[in-house]
């Protein structure tokens, strides 16, 4: 969770090595801060102090709520039963990696313009087309008149 800054409204994405729960970042030479809104900060501020009790010992912001593992880290196999069940209650073929590319196409239909590297993207848009984005290199984003 040391990559929340609070005070800054950033989130930063960087390597740390093996994780326990397998987790991995995608692009491990090229560390990103990424600027969010304060209504995100509030959000995970609140879940932080709800979710993070004194039993919880792991530095991983997503964490297990419930059942023999709660307190630990989530783990891919714990994201995709999530969205298996969400699939299953709603009848929305939906996944992770399907939110990123919707967002993404329905971006580029209202204007946007879009670059190659959209890998801090997602949360950067929390802010909006005409506030500061993120600060991770080879980024950018901008709105463009119609």
């Amino acid at each position: 969770m040391e990559d929340i800054d609070v005070a800054e409204n950033r989130i930063h994405l960087r390597d740390r090595g093996e994780l326990s729960n397998g987790a991995e970042i995608k692009t491990v030479h090229a560390p990103r801060s990424i600027d969010v809104s304060s209504d995100l900060i509030d959000e995970i501020v609140t879940y932080v102090g709800r979710a993070h009790t004194a039993e919880v010992e792991t530095n991983h912001l997503f964490i297990k709520l419930h059942g023999q593992r709660s307190g630990q880290a989530l783990t891919y196999a714990d994201v995709d039963s999530l969205f298996r069940r969400l699939r299953h209650k709603t009848g929305c073929d939906v996944t992770p990696h399907v939110l990123r590319h919707t967002m993404l196409t329905q971006l580029a239909e209202l204007g946007w313009a879009l670059s190659a590297d959209l890998s801090n993207l997602c949360a950067s848009l929390t802010r909006g087309p005409s506030s500061g984005m993120g600060t991770g290199t080879g980024s950018s984003l901008s709105r463009h008149s119609l």
